[in-house]
């Protein structure tokens, strides 16, 4: 799985698609693509040569006074620690946060990591490997009035870290992953194009926006994260949790489709919506996704294949037709897992 902090001042000129070159990342570069490629591939290899056996320890706690909503009565402002110890002490970390990285000065005369990277700089002194990942923080931002700048969060967040009481889990730990496609709805660009681009939008956003969205789950012991590639403001990250029973979302995960917002904001223009180009619907298509595989039972998987069968049917054009046929055989796979 591919994670993301979502600094706003790291490497851009890695996406093949126009819209995302246009819209923020700059011109596509292979030799930029083929960098990140390389240094994933060199943590990778690095990561399983230094494979060893080591417990779960979780902590959990809040980020009053770092989180703020933007947009919507609340934030995210809840904490989560994994740490991964061995016999000789830390070995690595995952922590979950979300703010919108975004304190680094416009025109940088460098690439920075922004709060995170400093965040997990910092902790890695105490020998444990540090991912930081995002929460449902498409609504959040930093407090800037407390906390102006990027060492000024990492001080404040790497305090609360190693201050955080952790509960052991183990020895042995139960763990699970699942992962499901989800056919995706057509973009919709009326909320965040000018009627007189809205045509012009919309068609590259078509030709460029992703079809399908991995949505994933992994367990450990109690701990149950949601992966979703896209930025859910808190109050959609609650409903996709409840869907999929999850104790945590996480964002920017295997792809991007863009913000996320509940129906109600979608519809009505609220939140984060202005910024969501795919129809409201967005979020009840990956809340299906959503669905906790151990709720499923044949009779429903039965009902969802005889809807989406009926959905290939009255489709309209060939995009729509080649979805509903996706989703069938997605769901077809299921049901025979069973």
């Amino acid at each position: 799985i591919t994670l993301a902090t979502h600094t706003h001042s790291g490497p851009g000129a890695y996406a093949r698609n126009s819209a995302t070159e246009w819209a923020a990342l700059g011109s596509f570069s292979p030799a930029v693509e083929e960098a990140l490629a390389t240094a994933a591939r060199t943590a990778l290899t690095q990561a399983l040569a230094a494979l060893a056996p080591a417990h779960l320890e979780t902590g959990h706690a809040t980020t009053e006074g770092v989180t703020i909503a933007r947009t919507g009565a609340a934030a995210d402002t809840r904490f989560t620690r994994l740490l991964f110890a061995g016999e000789e002490g830390p070995v690595a970390q995952l922590l979950i946060v979300s703010a919108h990285p975004t304190l680094v000065e416009k025109n940088p005369p460098a690439l920075s990591g922004d709060w995170p990277a400093l965040l997990a700089a910092d902790l890695e002194k105490d020998g444990a490997v540090t991912l930081v990942l995002q929460g449902a923080a498409g609504n959040a931002s930093v407090n800037r009035a407390q906390l102006p700048t990027p060492e000024a969060v990492a001080t404040k967040l790497a305090a609360l870290t190693r201050g955080l009481a952790m509960r052991p889990v183990g020895p042995d730990i139960d763990a699970a992953w699942s992962e499901l496609h989800v056919s995706l709805p057509h973009p919709d660009a009326s909320r965040v194009a000018p009627a007189f681009a809205r045509t012009i939008v919309e068609n590259a956003l078509c030709d460029d926006a992703e079809d399908i969205a991995v949505v994933q789950v992994l367990r450990l012991a109690d701990e149950k994260l949601l992966f979703v590639p896209g930025e859910p403001s808190y109050e959609a990250g609650r409903v996709l949790e409840e869907q999929a029973r999850a104790t945590r979302l996480v964002s920017l995960a295997d792809g991007y489709v863009g913000y996320i917002e509940t129906l109600e904001a979608a519809n009505t223009g609220t939140g984060e919506a202005p910024r969501q180009y795919f129809p409201p619907s967005l979020i009840t298509v990956l809340a299906e996704g959503a669905l906790p595989m151990t709720q499923m039972d044949i009779a429903v998987l039965d009902q969802r294949i005889a809807d989406a069968q009926d959905d290939e049917i009255a489709a309209k054009t060939d995009a729509d037709r080649q979805k509903a046929a996706q989703l069938v055989d997605d769901l077809r796979l299921v049901k025979a897992a069973f």
